[in-house]
C-alpha cells in the first residue's frame, strides 16, 4: 500500500512538473516575447507589455450549434523564434498554425483543409489598452480611412468587418495589424479583447483549402515627433454635446410631465433602471387606432446632426402592424418638425426589441436636421404588441470632425507654399486660413477655400517666421483651433512645386495620343512618364509644358493609369495620375425624362429588382424583369465576381447594374472607381452604374461635392451607361442632383407615398431629369416574426397583389420612367419578400406584363397631362393622359382603399 501510493504521488509531481515546464515554454526575439499553449500562443509581449493573447483556431458544427475540431493535443514543435501546432482528424479537419516572431512585430498564420461540414473560426485577441489612444477611444486608420472607434460608450462598436489594415494611433508608436478578410469584435464584455476573426465556411461536399494571416508591428516614433504626435492624436474625429430632455428619466411625480398624451402609456413604480419609475406602454391590438407613441419637442439647429437613445425592457413584443404601419419593436426615434412643431421630415430609428429582454440600451444612428426644422421629435416608441418599459432617454447634439495630420504644432517648414493635410471620415470641402496672428484677422488671413482633396497648397510665398493654420468645414459646422508652424525658407527661395493639369478621359480610338501639361514658376527642368507602371519617358514627346503618349500597337481596351511627374531646377517635384479607358463602341443607354431608357437609339420601358443572386436569375427573368442587382459591389465584392454575375444576367436574358464600396467611396478612393470602370464598362451584362444607395446617411456620409466629383469621373471613362444614385431623406435630392443621370425614388410603402413622393423628388431634380420608382416588395413585419423565430402566415404578406399593382401604376402616372422593385432577398433567411410568397408574386408577375404591353405607348413621343379627382372626401383618384397622333392612353388609380365611382373628363380627347 505504501508503495502505491509513493508512485501516485511520484506521478502527481511528474505530471505537475510537466505541466509547469510548458507553462514557462516562451520564445523571443529583440523586444518580442511569446508564452506558448497546447492550442497556440497565450500572451504576446512587447518589451514585457501583452500586445496580443489567446490565438485559436476551432471548427463547428453547422449553425454553430456545437465544436467538432480543435487544436488540443496537437503535435507541437518550436524554434528560436517560432512554434507549431498541426492536428488532424480524419473526414473533419486538417490544421497547421504558426506563430513567427519577426524584428519588429509576429505573424499568426493558418494553414487547413476542411472535410466536415460547418465553420472555422481563425483569431487573435488584441489587448485593447495596448492599442487605445485615450481610456476612451482608439485612433485607428481602417483600411486607409482614420476612424474613432469609442471604447466607454453606452453602445460600443460591435464588429468592423471587411479588414485589410489597421493602424492604431498613440503618442510614441503606431500599431499596424494586417489581417485581410478578418472582422474586429468588441469581446471585452466578456472578458475578451478586440477580436480579429475569419470564419471559413465549409458546405461539407467539398474539400475546401485555406489561409489566413495576421501580422502585427509596432513602429515607435523618433523622439522629435512625439510631442506634435501628441497633439495629432489628442484630436476627435466626433464630438457629442447633450442635449436637455425634459423629464429624461420619467421622474416627474404622478405623470408623465413633458411627454405626450397615450392612453396606452403610464408610469410604473415597480420597474425602474434608475430612480423609482419608468415609462410603460402596452398594445394588445384592440383598437384599430392604437397610439403606439411617447413623443417630445426639442429644438435644434438646422444642418447640425443628432442621435437619441435609451433603455428598454420588454415582456411579450411580438411584431404586429400598428396604425398600418411596418412593425419597429419596442424603440426610440428621431424626426423633425418645422419651426411650428409640424412634423417636416424623417430621422433616425434605432434597433427594436422583441421578446422578453432586460435593460438594454438603444440608440439611433446621427441625423440631420434639414433645412426648415426647428425641432426634434423624440419619439419613445412601441410598433409592436406587447409591453415594453422606458427610461433615461438621452438626445445628444454630434459633431463630426477633421483631424490635421501635418504640419504639427512647433514642426519646423522650409517651405515657403507649404501643403497641409487632414483626413476625416466625411469627405466634405474645407477651408484652409493661414495668419502670423491665432486671431485670424480679416485683413492678415491668408484663405484656400473649397479644398476637396483633404489637402491644400498656398501658391503665393509664405514669409519667414511663426504661422497658424486651421480649417473650417461648412458641410460640418466645424473649425479646428489654431495650430502654429515655423516657415523657415526666405520668401524668394524658389519652394513651389511644378502644376500639373489632365483630364480623365474615354479615347475614341486605340491610336489616340493622351496629353498632360505642366507648368512652374521658374520652369519644369525634368519630367519622366509611366503607363501601368512602365517607365515610357523615352517613347512619349516631351516639351517644356506638355508631354503627349501613344503606344506603338495601340491602346487595349480596359483601364490605363498614366503618371507624370515633374521637376524644377530647385528639386521641386510634383506628380499627377490620370486615368485613361478605352474600348470599342457599344449600345450607348440613355434615360429618358418619361418614358423609360433608349438603348442604341430604341426606346425600352424597363423593370428591375434589388436583391438577387445568381440562382434566383432564371425565375426573376422568367417574371419579366430586365435587371438585377446584388448589394456584394456596395461592399467587397470584387471585379472578377461581378463579371461572373454580369455573365450570368446576360445568360438569363437580363442586365445588372453594379455599385462601387462605399467605404472606398467614403475615403474618395477615385483609383477604385476607375478600376471598376476600366472592368467592367465593356461587358454587354452592365446596365448601369450604382453609384451610391443613400449617401446622405451619416454612417456612411458622403458630401454632395465629392458625390459630384465622383459622377463627372465615371462619365469621363464611360460614356455609354447612365450613373444612378438614390437618396434616403427629400431634402438630399436637390443637394445631390448634380451627381447622377437619373434619381431612383425610394416609395416605399401605401399607394399615397408613391404619389407624393415621386413629384416632390421630381421638383428638386435639374428641370426635364428623369425620375424613376423604386417599389416595395418585403414585408417588415413578417420579416421580424421569422427573425425572432416567431409562426407567421405567408397569406397576410402585405404588400398584397392589390397594392403591389395600385402603387406600380401611381408611379406611372407621376411619370416614373422605368421601375424596380426592393428587394427580392439576396439569400437571407430573415427577410420575408415576394419571393416568399406566391399570390403576390404572382401578382407583380402580371402587373409587370399588363405594363409591358402598354409599352409601345409609354415609350412613344406624345403629349401627356396629369390630373387628380376627388369624387368624395378624403379619396383621391389620380389620372395620366398620353396623346400619340390619333391614339390616347388613360390610367387611372385610387389612391385610397375605397371604391368610388368618378367622372372621366379626359384632357386631350375633344370634348
Amino acid at each position: 500500500m505504501t508503495k502505491r501510493l509513493m508512485w501516485t504521488a511520484a506521478f502527481i509531481a511528474a505530471i505537475w512538473a510537466c505541466t509547469s515546464a510548458w507553462g514557462q515554454q516562451t520564445i523571443q526575439r529583440g523586444d518580442w516575447t511569446a508564452t506558448l499553449g497546447t492550442m497556440g500562443p497565450t500572451d504576446i509581449l512587447y518589451k514585457g507589455e501583452v500586445i496580443a493573447h489567446k490565438g485559436s483556431l476551432g471548427g463547428y458544427l453547422p449553425a454553430w450549434k456545437g465544436t467538432r475540431f480543435g487544436m488540443g493535443g496537437s503535435e507541437f514543435t518550436t524554434t528560436e523564434t517560432g512554434a507549431t501546432w498541426h492536428k488532424m482528424i480524419e473526414g473533419n479537419q486538417e490544421a497547421t498554425v504558426r506563430l513567427e516572431l519577426t524584428e519588429n512585430g509576429f505573424a499568426w498564420t493558418l494553414d487547413t483543409t476542411i472535410y466536415a461540414e460547418g465553420p472555422s473560426e481563425f483569431g487573435l485577441q488584441l489587448i485593447p489598452e495596448a492599442v487605445r489612444t485615450e481610456p476612451d477611444r482608439c485612433m485607428v486608420w481602417i483600411n486607409g480611412v482614420l476612424d474613432q472607434l469609442e471604447l466607454e460608450d453606452e453602445v460600443p462598436f460591435s464588429r468592423i468587418g471587411g479588414l485589410q489594415e489597421l493602424r492604431f494611433e498613440q503618442p510614441e508608436r503606431t500599431v499596424t495589424v494586417r489581417c485581410e478578410g478578418f472582422e474586429m469584435q468588441d469581446r471585452r464584455e466578456s472578458n475578451g479583447g478586440l477580436y480579429l476573426v475569419r470564419v471559413i465556411g465549409s458546405p461539407g461536399d467539398k474539400v475546401i483549402e485555406d489561409t489566413r494571416r495576421i501580422e502585427v508591428e509596432i513602429g515607435e516614433a523618433a523622439p522629435e515627433k512625439i510631442e506634435g504626435r501628441r497633439a495629432f492624436v489628442a484630436q476627435r474625429l466626433r464630438t457629442t454635446e447633450p442635449m436637455q430632455v425634459s423629464n429624461a428619466g420619467f421622474e416627474a411625480e404622478g405623470t408623465l410631465e413633458n411627454w405626450s398624451e397615450n392612453p396606452n402609456a403610464a408610469l410604473d413604480e415597480t420597474v425602474a433602471r434608475t430612480g423609482k419609475q419608468s415609462a410603460r406602454i402596452t398594445l394588445r391590438g384592440g383598437e384599430a387606432d392604437e397610439n403606439p407613441y411617447l413623443t417630445q419637442l426639442v429644438p435644434v439647429i438646422e444642418g447640425r446632426m443628432y442621435d437619441v437613445s435609451v433603455w428598454v425592457k420588454t415582456e411579450g413584443v411580438e411584431t404586429a402592424l400598428v396604425r398600418k404601419m411596418s412593425s419597429t419593436g419596442a424603440t426610440i426615434i428621431v424626426e423633425f418638425a418645422d419651426k411650428q412643431g409640424k412634423w417636416f421630415a424623417g430621422g433616425s430609428y434605432a434597433t427594436g426589441v422583441f421578446g422578453d429582454r432586460d435593460w438594454f440600451h438603444v440608440q439611433s444612428r446621427p441625423a440631420r436636421a434639414p433645412k426648415g426644422a426647428g425641432f426634434a421629435i423624440i419619439y419613445v416608441s412601441l410598433r409592436a404588441h406587447g409591453t415594453a418599459w422606458f427610461d433615461d432617454v438621452q438626445m445628444r447634439q454630434v459633431t463630426h470632425g477633421v483631424v490635421r495630420l501635418s504640419p504639427t504644432p512647433g514642426d519646423p517648414v522650409r517651405d515657403n507654399t507649404p501643403t497641409f493635410t487632414w483626413a476625416g471620415r466625411m469627405k466634405s470641402p474645407a477651408m484652409l486660413e493661414l495668419s502670423q496672428s491665432d486671431q485670424f484677422p480679416a485683413g492678415e488671413t491668408v484663405r484656400a477655400e473649397n479644398l476637396q482633396d483633404a489637402m491644400g497648397t498656398i501658391r503665393e510665398p509664405l514669409a519667414p517666421g511663426k504661422w497658424y493654420w486651421r480649417l473650417h468645414v461648412p458641410d460640418m459646422h466645424y473649425t479646428t483651433d489654431a495650430w502654429d508652424f515655423m516657415q523657415t525658407a526666405s520668401l524668394d527661395e524658389d519652394c513651389t512645386e511644378p502644376e500639373i493639369a489632365g483630364e480623365h478621359k474615354f479615347l475614341e480610338r486605340p491610336d489616340e495620343a493622351v496629353r498632360l501639361t505642366y507648368s512652374d514658376n521658374v520652369g519644369v527642368e525634368k519630367v519622366t512618364l509611366s503607363v501601368n507602371g512602365q517607365d515610357v519617358t523615352e517613347d512619349a514627346t516631351i516639351g517644356k509644358t506638355e508631354a503627349t503618349y501613344a503606344p506603338e500597337n495601340g491602346w487595349t481596351e480596359g483601364l490605363h493609369k498614366i503618371l507624370l511627374r515633374a521637376e524644377d531646377a530647385a528639386g521641386n517635384a510634383s506628380e499627377r495620375k490620370v486615368f485613361f479607358t478605352y474600348a470599342k463602341p457599344m449600345p450607348k443607354i440613355v434615360w429618358q425624362e418619361t418614358g423609360g431608357v433608349e438603348i442604341d437609339g430604341e426606346r425600352r420601358f424597363l423593370f428591375g429588382m434589388y436583391g438577387a443572386r445568381i440562382e434566383d436569375m432564371p425565375r426573376i427573368a422568367a417574371g419579366g424583369f430586365d435587371f438585377v442587382h446584388n448589394y456584394s459591389w456596395d461592399g467587397t465584392g470584387s471585379n472578377e465576381t461581378a463579371i461572373e454575375y454580369l455573365d450570368e444576367a446576360q445568360k438569363n436574358g437580363m442586365q445588372a447594374f453594379i455599385g462601387f464600396n462605399r467605404k472606398r467611396l467614403m475615403a474618395g478612393d477615385e483609383e477604385f472607381v476607375a478600376e471598376r470602370i476600366g472592368a467592367l464598362m465593356s461587358h454587354p451584362g452592365l446596365f448601369a452604374w450604382y453609384l451610391f444607395d443613400e449617401p446622405d446617411l451619416t454612417f456612411q456620409y458622403v458630401s454632395p461635392a465629392w458625390l459630384t466629383r465622383f459622377y463627372k469621373l465615371i462619365k469621363k471613362l464611360d460614356p455609354y451607361h447612365p450613373v444612378v444614385v438614390t437618396c434616403a431623406s427629400d431634402d438630399a435630392v436637390a443637394k445631390y442632383r448634380d451627381s447622377f443621370d437619373v434619381h431612383w425614388t425610394q416609395v416605399y410603402g401605401s399607394t399615397n407615398r408613391v404619389a407624393r413622393r415621386l413629384p416632390k423628388h421630381r421638383a428638386d431634380l435639374k428641370p426635364n431629369w428623369p425620375l424613376m420608382a423604386i417599389c416595395h416588395s418585403y414585408d417588415r413585419a413578417l420579416s421580424g416574426q421569422r427573425a425572432g423565430n416567431k409562426p407567421y402566415d405567408i397569406a397576410d404578406f402585405q404588400p398584397d397583389a392589390r397594392l403591389l399593382r395600385a402603387n406600380a401604376f401611381m408611379a406611372l402616372t407621376k411619370n416614373s420612367s422605368g421601375m424596380a422593385w426592393w428587394w427580392w432577398g439576396q439569400g437571407s433567411t430573415r427577410a420575408v419578400t415576394v419571393a416568399d410568397a406566391p399570390a403576390p408574386w404572382a401578382g407583380l408577375q402580371q402587373t409587370v406584363a399588363d405594363i409591358k404591353t402598354l409599352e409601345p405607348l409609354l415609350t412613344a413621343n406624345g403629349q401627356i397631362q396629369t390630373w387628380v379627382e376627388t369624387p368624395e372626401e378624403g379619396v383621391e383618384v389620380h389620372f395620366w393622359e398620353k396623346q400619340i397622333g390619333r391614339r390616347t392612353l388613360i390610367i387611372a388609380v385610387n389612391r385610397d382603399d375605397r371604391a368610388v365611382d368618378v367622372t372621366l373628363r379626359p384632357k386631350n380627347l375633344p370634348a
